[in-house]
């Protein structure tokens, strides 16, 4: 089976285009998106504003009441593209993918709409030879967020995936945070991935692994025996190929010619 691994799209509605001639020319069997289809910056900045103050966040910010336009817009864009390529998609939300509220509206609406998109966020489904599940995100230890960025502490998403265990069929695990790593997690030399991931890793024993958040972390490596792959940023045009049969990964640019 062939792959291709996308992830942090954030807005880049014009970066569709060349990734549609890509995705025709690769011809893939299945695509995997590891969140943020929206940019979320006033949401953001507002977040990260409150925590270095220490004062109450603040919803009603002029800037965060104009963003759920804008996110209307690209998740309208984004699904709908998703959806004319007709080829299996399976996602799960980043943590720019805030709130949640709004994407679960705007994601759950466009898969049940389609017959190839698929959210396997505390989902699991069967394609050919793999069960397929994951947790978006940023995966911490104990910290939660749903309206200005999503966070999940680590005591949720194990209650989520716990029974993954069981399975004995090969497994894929998508999740927005990267596992601590030596390669796809490392971001202006600091990791930016969660320990939490690494101890999923072991407990489920996947196959393979996706994930995205570090954008300059493109690259793949072994952790706890699966194999993980960062496509790096959709939004600078990065996509990864990884064809199961080999567990061979080729890191590409849709920009590229």
């Amino acid at each position: 089976m062939k792959v291709l691994s996308i992830s942090d799209f954030h807005g880049q509605t014009e970066i569709l285009k060349n990734l549609k001639s890509k995705i025709i020319y690769e011809r893939p069997d299945l695509i995997v998106f590891t969140g943020d289809i929206v940019k979320g910056y006033a949401r953001g900045n507002e977040w990260l504003a409150a925590l270095s103050q220490k004062r109450a966040f603040q919803e009603h910010l002029e800037e965060i009441v104009k963003e759920k336009a804008e996110d209307a817009y690209f998740y309208e864009a984004f699904y709908g593209f998703i959806n004319e390529l007709n080829i299996p998609f399976v996602s799960i939300p980043g943590n720019m993918d805030a709130p949640e509220k709004r994407y679960f509206s705007a994601a759950y609406d466009s898969a049940l709409n389609s017959k190839n998109i698929n959210i396997v966020q505390e989902n699991i489904i069967k394609y050919n030879d793999f069960i397929i599940s994951g947790f978006g995100g940023e995966i911490t230890e104990d910290s939660k967020e749903s309206f200005f960025v999503l966070v999940y502490p680590k005591m949720e998403i194990d209650y989520s995936l716990r029974r993954l265990k069981y399975i004995k069929e090969k497994k894929i695990l998508l999740f927005h945070t990267p596992p601590i790593g030596s390669v796809v997690d490392i971001e202006n030399n600091c990791h930016r991935g969660s320990i939490v991931v690494n101890d999923l890793i072991k407990i489920i024993k996947p196959t393979l692994v996706f994930c995205g958040h570090a954008h300059t972390a493109k690259g793949y490596e072994i952790i706890e025996g699966a194999l993980v792959v960062n496509p790096g940023a959709l939004k600078k045009g990065n996509y990864a190929l990884i064809d199961t049969r080999n567990m061979k990964v080729q890191l590409k640019n849709c920009n590229d010619e």
